[in-house]
């Protein structure tokens, strides 16, 4: 499928589900912009914004800031897409976690991307 003016969002850029999402999403002619909080090694993206999403998830004037380029990093590109790749996964006894990190996670792992 041709699909150049098409744009595809995936958080979690660097990290090895996102890198392989966004290789697959190339081959399949998508532009890619990766987002994630260090900086994308290697050609895997078109585009790559380094974010961390627990602060665009707390701040609508940051995620307003991400938004806006994100667009710009489309290049006039539609986006046709956002795979969410990105996580913050808790370990440990749920009775020595603090609530904090809890709501954290939630932040990183639902609020964001919206």
């Amino acid at each position: 499928m041709k699909c150049d003016n098409r744009a595809v969002v995936v958080t979690g850029a660097s990290g090895g589900i996102g890198s392989a999402t966004c290789e697959r999403l190339r081959k399949d002619g998508y532009w890619t912009i990766g987002v994630d909080r260090v900086a994308a090694i290697g050609g895997h993206v078109d585009a790559h914004t380094v974010r961390d999403l627990d602060v665009v998830g707390r701040s609508d004037a940051e995620a307003t800031v991400a938004a806006m380029e994100i667009r710009s990093l489309a290049g006039g590109r539609a986006i046709h897409g956002i795979v969410h790749a990105a996580a913050l996964q808790l370990f440990g006894p749920i009775e020595l976690l603090p609530v904090e990190d809890f709501l954290r996670a939630i932040i990183v792992n639902v609020a964001a991307p919206y």
